[in-house]
């Protein structure tokens, strides 16, 4: 194989390879996957949920999944569905960069490898599927326009309404960043050389060309509850940089991001890439949002490492190579080593895990349906196989779907979620939210009530649902990841333990005295 020109049969395997311990591993640890499986569950099964959620579609830009689930109820189970949304359409991406870079340069370097080496990023692994998806048909509708770069106006608004419709119903961050790539091709390509003016008229350009798809967003139904406000942060930055290699794992991802940003910067200092002019005034107008696009907005997280990880994908389907043979065979095997890393990470870290959670599915028998479970999670422990605490944070959501039971962390946000908490629940609800640290749910347990300072604060948080919980939920579900099973056992009781998980229950409730 000549690195110059890459076999495209070999780098669809390298593609499948990259996919399989997202389609192999039964509970990988993708963070919003029990949620987003748990929100499919429920759609497809209202009527047992009925008096605790209520799901209704409508014009809601965070539907993907939910519209490709709904033909699929009854076939396939809910965890294969978001599974297989996930990793198609990071492989439609991949493709999509084989396919742009071939219309761009008529052959693909060594360059490409890199693509199927980034298929565990953070979007990935964070569980961002709706917004995966809306990304992927940005890339094709991408591609289509290089493919006619002298397509008429009437042309550009009909890709804008199709594509548009189709990317809002998917993310409304996919539809900012598309309409970010698209002001800056208009650019540099049918306003070159016009300064500010082109400008301008590049950005009125695009609002036209997305006239409709922005007409929707005022249709979408208000966010109602929300909290956390805009977040701007230095680590909300370093998060970005390392997001096209985050895989949940920060001792691997900050190695791969040192060894990654140093071998680029070498190449870049070498000149040894070389942009197609077509795609410079898209991938310059990305990188300025990149760097200037919070962190968090309201309850919204990781904004500019969503972008950032879409940005190099786009920068690697818009760019090749310029060098001599060594230096190819460099940027080969730190796409090749990369590769294999994450499938050794997934063998030592994602199989235990899933063995983990198939463990706790099994335990999760003793909740009964309909009972409101709250839980709290240790900060670490010798059973946490993830170096973050986020990829168990969702796991309660396999009780959502085994035991009907009620989890108030479950995606309800208002506005940009078809499922909301209904009846004598929704006050036990939170529209977005993370199991409680110990301290803090020692903190909340009961009287005294906050005082007005702390009451202010756990409403910008979203943390009213944790005032008093002690008496408002009878079941509390404690990983422990290997530390004492019980995080206070002045008040609670200990019902069930497992190798990393224990339940327990308020020693003065009627299930405490009945276990007895």
């Amino acid at each position: 194989m000549r690195l110059q020109r890459i076999n495209g049969w070999f780098y669809a395997a390298l593609c499948v390879i990259a996919a399989l311990p997202i389609l192999t591993i039964a509970y990988p640890p993708i963070v919003d996957f029990p949620n987003h499986a748990a929100r499919l569950h429920i759609a497809c099964h209202a009527a047992d949920y009925a008096g605790m959620y209520e799901y209704r579609l409508g014009v809601i830009p965070n539907l993907a999944i939910d519209l490709i689930n709904l033909p699929l109820c009854g076939l396939v189970t809910p965890e294969r569905v978001v599974l297989a949304t996930i990793a198609l359409a990071q492989l439609s991406i991949c493709a999509s960069v084989w396919f742009i870079r071939k219309r761009l340069f008529g052959e693909n370097d060594a360059l490409v490898l890199v693509a199927p080496a980034l298929f565990l990023n953070l979007v990935t692994t964070m569980g961002y599927a709706n917004y995966l998806v809306g990304i992927a048909i940005l890339f094709w509708m991408m591609f289509f326009l290089l493919s006619r770069p002298q397509a008429s106006w009437l042309a550009l608004l009909a890709i804008g309404t199709l594509g548009g419709i189709a990317i809002f119903f998917s993310h409304i961050f996919a539809l900012m960043f598309a309409m970010v790539a698209m002001c800056g091709w208009l650019w540099h390509g049918r306003f070159a050389g016009m300064g500010w003016r082109g400008a301008a008229l590049a950005g009125l350009s695009t609002v036209g060309m997305f006239i409709i798809p922005l007409a929707l967003v005022p249709l979408a139904a208000g966010s109602g509850e929300t909290g956390f406000g805009v977040g701007l942060s230095p680590w909300s930055k370093i998060r970005a940089v390392l997001s096209p290699l985050y895989t949940n794992n920060i001792t691997l991802d900050i190695i791969a991001a040192v060894i990654w940003s140093s071998a680029m910067i070498i190449l870049l200092r070498a000149r040894a890439f070389v942009v197609a002019p077509a795609m410079r005034g898209a991938l310059l107008a990305l990188l300025v949002a990149c760097i200037f696009l919070p962190g968090r907005l309201l309850d919204a997280v990781d904004i500019d490492a969503r972008l950032f990880t879409s940005f190099i994908f786009l920068a690697l389907a818009s760019a090749r190579l310029e060098m001599q043979a060594r230096a190819r065979e460099v940027v080969a095997a730190l796409a090749l080593g990369t590769l294999v890393l994450h499938t050794a990470l997934a063998i030592l870290i994602w199989r235990p895990m899933s063995a983990q959670v198939a463990e706790w599915r099994a335990a999760s028998l003793v909740l009964p349906a309909r009972a409101s479970v709250l839980t709290v999670e240790a900060t670490r422990g010798p059973l946490m196989y993830t170096t973050t605490r986020m990829s168990y944070a969702h796991l309660m959501s396999y009780a959502t779907i085994d035991r009907h039971i009620f989890n108030p962390y479950e995606f309800t946000g208002k506005g940009m979620q078809p499922m909301v908490a209904v009846g004598a629940y929704e006050p036990l609800d939170t529209p977005v939210g993370v199991p409680l640290k110990p301290d803090i749910a020692r903190l909340t347990f009961g009287p005294p009530s906050p005082t007005p300072k702390w009451l202010a604060l756990m409403e910008q948080r979203n943390m009213q649902y944790t005032i008093e919980w002690g008496a408002r939920f009878p079941y509390i579900v404690y990983f422990h990841f290997g530390k004492a099973p019980n995080f206070d056992p002045r008040r609670l009781r200990l019902m069930t333990q497992g190798s990393f998980f224990s339940v327990l229950v308020p020693k003065d409730s009627a299930i405490a005295h009945a276990d007895r």
